[in-house]
């Protein structure tokens, strides 16, 4: 999901919009619920293009809810059947037709990783410890996200970073290291500013791409215990 992106719409905006889904807030209500949800959004397929939809993986948010079920590391969907939708919802682009796919999920007022002028921000050292437990938990448990860029990382209440967006998430055979390279190669854990925004398409090509294709395990962007002490 894109940057802070509010569209203004409905009784506040959308909180973010990607190329098939938007994030908005107030949430839908779920079934049997007057009001939404506080603290809440819903992630949505846009009007002009439900088909291509791609909601998270059943096999991946049994995981995350097994190993995570406070959500300190990951925001994941959680269990709500839309319900009536508000005229706030309807204002936001909701319709009945696209209501049935949507996922709700907890929102995170510290936006993402992005700031406002689509740079990187820096991470504290506290929040790359934690990013780093929440990938080690990941491939501990043979889940690998796939698009962990700056967009799908964002910041909760505590300050700490959550991972977001698991549509691209596959669970894999633990051994299979290479299958691990892509989150590995992050940003987000390494120092410095990145105009990621601007040069995802690069980063795909130069650092996803090749890992993908590597006959060789390979640990890129992976951080020496030695160094840090956050990741290895």
């Amino acid at each position: 999901m894109r940057g802070v992106n509010r569209h203004q719409r409905g009784g506040m905006s959308r909180k973010g919009e990607g190329a098939n889904a938007a994030v908005i807030l107030p949430a839908i209500p779920c079934e049997g619920e007057s009001e939404p949800r506080t603290g809440y959004v819903s992630r949505v397929p846009l009007p002009e293009a439900p088909e291509r939809f791609d909601p998270a993986p059943p096999d991946v948010v049994a995981i995350l809810r097994t190993i995570d079920p406070e959500q300190d590391y990951f925001y994941y969907p959680v269990d709500c059947k839309a319900g009536v939708l508000t005229e706030e919802n309807k204002k936001d682009g909701v319709t009945e037709e696209t209501k049935v796919f949507a996922e709700l999920l907890r929102y995170a007022p510290g936006g993402n990783s992005f700031d406002e002028t689509g740079e990187m921000k820096p991470l504290t050292q506290a929040q790359k410890s934690h990013l780093g437990k929440a990938i080690r938990l990941l491939h501990a448990n043979g889940v690998t996200h796939n698009d962990l860029h700056p967009g799908n990382v964002v910041f909760a209440e505590d300050n700490l970073p959550r991972i977001i967006d698991w549509q691209t998430a596959r669970v894999v055979d633990r051994s299979n290291t290479q299958a691990f390279a892509t989150d590995l190669a992050t940003p987000l854990l390494k120092g410095g500013k990145r105009k990621t925004l601007r040069r995802k398409k690069q980063w795909n090509r130069r650092v996803q791409e090749p890992a993908l294709r590597s006959k060789r395990p390979t640990r890129l962007g992976a951080f020496s215990r030695r160094r840090s002490g956050t990741y290895a």
